[in-house]
């Protein structure tokens, strides 16, 4: 949902996007996901958003390299019409803190009427702490960007869980530009699934939602490599 023109309240995108996960190997695993469009306002959103089209798909790796130190590597279709190569490194200092350096080299990956890629050119990358206030189950998480648009920005996040349930706000400034906004978390899924079994089929753990005060996409685009990224020690936001 997008408020992006004065002469008309909301622009809205709605989509069905299943995908496939796969596991592979120990440490390997595929996501294979399409996107099935049900609405699509062509003018906030592009012409994209009517076509049935690939959404993520993505070959991982993770490696624990050493006590306490772990890194996954991904290659594939991104988010943000970019494809390409990730890596990510966590590093957990104690129980409470845990570091995170993820670097991106990518090219645009464009779907309508066809399919076009462009040339792998573009370099991201994002540093971030967390820290982890067990008694109230709360995130605090600076990190530092580098986005697609080359800018750089500083982004703070708070964020508290209720059990299953989380609610956030976070505030961001990129190359001047300031935003802030919040964030919330509802749980789908039952905590406890059945895993037995080599194939089962499953809803998302939890609905995302995340509102934005003000729009600064064009500068504060960073590609996403999954689905859901909830890496090891914290949720992403």
């Amino acid at each position: 949902v997008k408020n992006a023109f004065v002469d008309k309240n909301y622009d809205v995108q709605l989509n069905i996007s299943p995908a496939l996960e796969t596991n592979l190997w120990r440490g390997g695993k595929s996501i294979i996901q399409f996107i099935f469009p049900l609405a699509n306002s062509s003018r906030a959103f592009g012409e994209e958003g009517k076509y049935i089209r690939p959404g993520y798909v993505i070959l991982k790796q993770e490696l624990g390299l050493f006590n306490k130190f772990f890194t996954s590597v991904e290659t594939g279709l991104f988010n943000q019409n970019r494809f390409g190569v990730s890596i990510s490194n966590d590093y957990f200092l104690n129980d409470n803190i845990v570091l995170n350096f993820q670097y991106a080299f990518t090219g645009s990956a464009w779907f309508g009427k066809e399919w076009k890629l462009g040339t792998m050119n573009t370099s991201t990358w994002s540093g971030k702490g967390s820290y982890y206030l067990k008694w109230i189950d709360t995130h605090i998480n600076l990190s530092v960007q580098r986005y697609l648009s080359s800018e750089t920005g500083v982004r703070f996040d708070l964020y508290r869980m209720f059990g299953e349930t989380g609610i956030g706000v976070y505030g961001l400034i990129v190359d001047g530009s300031k935003n802030a906004g919040f964030n919330f978390r509802i749980p789908i899924s039952p905590r406890k699934q059945n895993r037995k079994g080599k194939f089962r089929i499953a809803l998302p753990n939890h609905f995302d939602w995340e509102y934005s005060a003000s729009d600064i996409e064009d500068k504060a685009a960073y590609p996403k490599t999954q689905p859901t990224n909830r890496r090891r020690g914290y949720t992403e936001n």
